[in-house]
């Protein structure tokens, strides 16, 4: 299915979730029961690895939509769940946690998940986190969340860091793994955890820096095999401008062609895509 039309379709049907892609891997997620997520998100600064921007520093290619979506974030209502995936900065975000920290985006009581990779660097930015290790859950109110072993960004003995599967009572589930590394899972996991997953968000251009694997977008085929859902949210994280030593060394590869009958949910940066319940 072209890359718009299941979004064209979806104005026509009644939406139980909406979701913005706000920038390398950050998502925005609204449900109709009026709970609010924000995943993995960068909202102050730019990206920036090991804290030496002469190394990486990037972006998204479309500055002014991410500076719109950034200002729409900081001015809304306080959120009630922020969830991140790994240790890295690109997921959990120096800048960000201390301006979550320092104002009212998330509300008292707001469920805040890490995996133990950014456990610490959470929990010193806002005082305490629920650290997920693979297998476990959380949940607040009719939102749940669990983690599944995800990419492995380290030597083979490393521990992997976490995918998410985010449930909602009576709205669409989704299968999250910003990288698309799906080595931990088995098809056993894969098949059990279907019943719950609606769509897949993962990404839809692999990125390989001197031959290994940062990215992976060619298990979408797998997951779309033993999770059957019916869409996918492609994660454009590989979308941005990069300066640096390691930017040239990152090669991205072309956009994936998905399964037949896996409709793709899209939208441009800071757009909202609608998901039916």
């Amino acid at each position: 299915m072209p890359r718009t039309s299941l979004l064209l379709v979806l104005l026509h049907q009644t939406a139980s979730l909406r979701l913005s892609w706000l920038g390398i891997n950050a998502l925005e997620l609204h449900y109709s029961a009026g709970t609010r997520v924000l995943v993995d998100p960068i909202l102050a600064g730019p990206l920036v690895f090991f804290d030496r921007p002469g190394a990486y520093r990037a972006t998204p290619r479309d500055g002014g939509a991410a500076a719109a979506a950034r200002r729409r974030v900081l001015a809304s209502p306080p959120y009630d769940a922020l969830l991140i995936t790994q240790g890295w900065e690109d997921h959990a975000h120096p800048e960000t946690l201390e301006l979550v920290a320092a104002s009212r985006l998330l509300k008292p009581d707001a469920l805040v998940v890490a995996p133990p990779s950014a456990a610490e660097a959470v929990e010193s930015a806002l005082g305490a986190a629920t650290t997920l290790r693979h297998g476990e859950s959380a949940a607040r109110g009719p939102l749940r969340v669990e983690a599944f072993p995800g990419a492995l960004t380290g030597p083979p003995w490393a521990t992997r860091q976490n995918g998410l599967l985010i449930s909602h009572d009576g709205e669409p589930g989704l299968f999250v793994e910003p990288h698309g590394d799906l080595g931990g899972c088995s098809d056993a996991f894969l098949r059990g955890a279907a019943p719950r997953v609606d769509a897949l968000v993962m990404p839809d251009r692999s990125q390989t820096l001197l031959g290994y694997d940062l990215v992976r977008s060619s298990t979408t085929a797998r997951a779309a095999r033993l999770l059957e859902p019916s869409a996918v949210v492609p994660l454009r994280n590989g979308d941005v401008d990069a300066t640096g030593a390691i930017a040239p060394l990152i090669v991205t590869g072309p956009a994936e062609s998905y399964p037949p009958g896996l409709a793709e949910v899209s939208a441009p940066l800071g757009a909202w895509a609608d998901l039916p319940a």
